[in-house]
């Protein structure tokens, strides 16, 4: 299967090298979703010192709205962000057009990084025929025992853009995109 005369591996690649470009210093989980990705304004995310920096951009929510949330430790095994974060975006205008899917976005890039980031589960675990109970076991496993690593969650509204950004960090060491392309080549 190709795209463009390109097959998948090397859009990939060529994905990958550009986001090695945009963020050299390690990538953060970012999404930006609009009705017209064109207009999307994106802002990067660092790490300094074990704790998030949102760039100034971010922290500006453009005379639109921006909601936080830093989840830490025994917290994130007892707390679902999620929930509470879509409460608190209903209360704003200008999502509910986008609602079920904004819920499935902040799921998925949750549980990546409390999975892979705070919890260091490799995916591998769920091969074989009782992978996905033995991932879970193990998912369970490590959450009872947690005493550090924190999950932080920035949503920022641009009206004027008619972009909602999603910045999700961690107290993970990140995605080797490296071993990624090496492993791809």
């Amino acid at each position: 299967m190709t795209t463009k005369g390109y097959a998948p591996e090397q859009i990939l690649r060529s994905i990958n090298r550009k986001l090695n470009t945009l963020f050299p210093t390690g990538m953060p989980d970012l999404l930006v979703f609009g009705s017209d990705p064109d207009q999307a304004v994106t802002n990067t995310v660092t790490h300094s010192h074990g704790r998030p920096e949102v760039s100034q951009a971010a922290t500006s929510a453009c005379n639109g709205w921006q909601v936080n949330l830093s989840l830490h430790g025994p917290r994130l095994a007892e707390i679902d962000p999620v929930p509470l974060l879509m409460n608190q975006v209903h209360e704003l205008a200008g999502v509910e057009v986008q609602r079920s899917a904004l819920f499935t976005i902040l799921t998925e890039l949750f549980v990546n990084a409390l999975d892979h980031g705070v919890l260091k589960l490799a995916s591998e675990l769920k091969a074989g025929r009782n992978g996905f109970e033995a991932y879970m076991d193990e998912r369970a496993r490590r959450l009872a025992g947690l005493k550090e690593g924190w999950v932080s969650i920035v949503i920022t509204a641009q009206p004027a853009y008619d972009t909602i950004e999603i910045v999700v960090t961690d107290s993970g060491s990140g995605f080797d995109i490296d071993a990624y392309n090496q492993a791809c080549e």
